[in-house]
């Protein structure tokens, strides 16, 4: 009887660290930062976003070689038009920095606050952080937004690589955009309403600052 207790506790040894590694493997990523997306609508927290063709938007450029100014057509991507039931309005303040609602403390100041907070040391491997597709509510609250990173090679830092998610930043990011104070909207009849703003936020790390801007979109 010895025997087989003792034979049955050494298969119990073996099972149990394949159990664990298979609950590590199969381990789900927290809910909050998926986005299933299907067709034109992408589902995140609980909110349905509703994409559209951005079209075109005519451009003046420089020819670099005759010096004259000429006219070209550009080709936006696609971009949130309705949230859950409400539509969404594209970003219309020609300001490249949008400040928050209830100060004048740009959110890229704000941003760059809170990141240094959270993250003091040097991140070697990260060189850029973008947040664009960014939606905000009539309220201000940021509802979605999309993350992507640019990384330098540790062997190359001429070599970068793009992601769109980083496993220890996205928490980090998530609860930055989460609590950010209300962001200035667009007005429509006098009422603030659900706005679209596509960002550009470019982190350096050397120096760790953040850069945003709001890319103005014009609706026709």
């Amino acid at each position: 009887m010895t025997h087989l207790k003792r034979s049955n506790a050494k298969k119990s040894l073996l099972v149990m660290p394949f159990l664990m590694v298979s609950m590590i493997s199969f381990a789900k990523p927290d809910p909050d930062m998926e986005r299933m997306k299907k067709g034109n609508e992408t589902v995140f927290k609980g909110h349905h976003f509703y994409w559209k063709d951005g079209g075109a938007d005519s451009v003046e450029v420089k020819d670099r070689t005759t010096g004259q100014i000429k006219t070209v057509t550009m080709k936006r991507g696609p971009e949130v038009t309705k949230m859950d039931k409400e539509p969404v309005f594209a970003y219309e303040n020609m300001s490249a920095n949008p400040s928050l609602q209830d100060n004048a403390m740009g959110i890229d100041e704000y941003i760059k606050n809170k990141f240094v907070e959270a993250v003091p040391e040097r991140l070697d491997t990260i060189s850029e952080i973008t947040i664009s597709n960014v939606v905000v509510d009539a309220n201000g609250k940021i509802m979605y937004y999309d993350l992507s990173y640019l990384g330098e090679t540790k062997a190359n830092n001429n070599v970068h690589q793009s992601a769109t998610s980083n496993e220890r930043l996205d928490p980090i990011m998530d609860k930055i955009l989460a609590s950010c104070p209300p962001v200035e909207t667009n007005m429509k009849d006098g009422k603030p309403v659900p706005t679209y703003f596509r960002f550009l936020t470019k982190v350096t790390l050397k120096k760790v600052s953040f850069q945003v801007k709001a890319v103005p979109v014009q609706q026709k």
